[in-house]
């Protein structure tokens, strides 16, 4: 099982580092292990940064980072299995649509995420649905964050 986790910040802190801890279940709920490695089912997924917020000025040509955008538009390339509509987010800061190429504003900055994949994850069929269970991050200044229960619950619309 491989897959995408789309995700931002809004702190004024640097990211050094983010672990997202992510449970697999099958269409029942069950939890699942890898077949192969069969002790393992949660994954710590790891990111690593400098990652800030994104204002008009971040460095949208970073290699290390795909930006992407949500939007209502019908023809994107990405679609999500909710539907959601992602675009990428090209070196300049613009984006394009059915409608042309627009460059971003800052009332679009709450839809740019960062798009990470992570592959073969797991080994087993069976996996439908992913949860994340907790999230720890560490920020450039060396402070440490980690969030689980209704801090979590918060993070997610």
């Amino acid at each position: 099982v491989s897959f995408y986790l789309y995700w931002n910040t809004h702190r004024d802190k640097a990211i050094k580092y983010i672990r997202f801890y992510i449970t697999p279940y099958n269409n029942v709920w069950d939890v699942q292990s890898c077949t192969i490695r069969r002790d393992k089912t949660t994954a710590s997924c790891r990111d690593t940064g400098p990652i800030s917020k994104t204002t008009l000025s971040t460095n949208w040509g970073n290699q290390d980072i795909e930006y992407v955008i949500l939007t209502d538009w019908p023809d994107s390339a990405f679609r999500d299995a909710q539907g959601k509509v992602w675009v990428a987010v090209k070196e300049d800061g613009s984006y394009t649509n059915s409608y042309g190429t627009h460059k971003l504003t800052a009332g679009y900055l709450d839809d740019v995420f960062i798009r990470t994949y992570w592959e073969n994850v797991w080994y087993n069929n069976q996996i439908k649905n992913l949860v994340i269970g907790k999230v720890e991050i560490e920020y450039m200044d060396g402070t440490k964050e980690t969030l689980t229960g209704n801090a979590l619950n918060a993070c997610f619309y």
